[in-house]
């Protein structure tokens, strides 16, 4: 997971490369994308070496590690898949779809954990139905990273956009 998500973070790191801001206000596309990788990447590693952790001090290896380190390991990689990304649309001042999205992948993985308890205990671990939600969000954390530098983009145009004037009292940004 950890490899994929490294090359996510470099193709979304060249859809920006050359970019940097010259006016006040501007955002850089190249910071955003990265706050977004940072965001995403540094949870993805630390729950992994958590979850490495709990497997190690496991006795068993036929039963899956429980405790304290098992559950950091995974709101680390949940929190990273689910959060990371809106990240980068925070720092672009897009907060409504940072929440929109954070929301959604939260919801997508509550279905994802409501589809796991109704098939119940006997389920077995590659249960395709429970694994559509993880792969909505991470459907959704690529078209993030794609879409970021054209919000970054945006940002800045709006930014620059001619301010019209009629009679001192009403202005209208074009």
């Amino acid at each position: 997971m950890t490899r994929l998500a490294w090359v996510i973070a470099c193709l979304a790191f060249l859809s920006a490369r050359g970019a940097r801001a010259d006016q006040p206000g501007e955002k850089s596309k190249l910071l955003a994308v990265g706050i977004a990788v940072g965001a995403t990447a540094v949870p993805l590693i630390l729950g992994e070496a958590a979850a490495a952790q709990a497997t190690a001090s496991s006795n068993s290896f036929e039963e899956p590690p429980k405790g304290a380190t098992s559950l950091l390991a995974q709101g680390l990689v949940i929190g990273g898949l689910v959060l990371g990304p809106s990240a980068g649309y925070l720092y672009v001042g897009d907060w409504k779809y940072a929440a929109i999205a954070a929301g959604g992948k939260a919801s997508l993985f509550g279905l994802g954990l409501l589809a796991q308890a109704v098939r119940g205990q006997g389920a077995p671990d590659n249960d395709f139905v429970a694994m559509l939600p993880a792969l909505a969000i991470f459907l959704w954390d690529v078209v993030d990273f794609v879409l970021l530098p054209s919000a970054v983009q945006s940002h800045n145009e709006s930014l620059a956009a001619p301010i019209t004037s009629i009679g001192g009292r009403l202005t209208f940004t074009w």
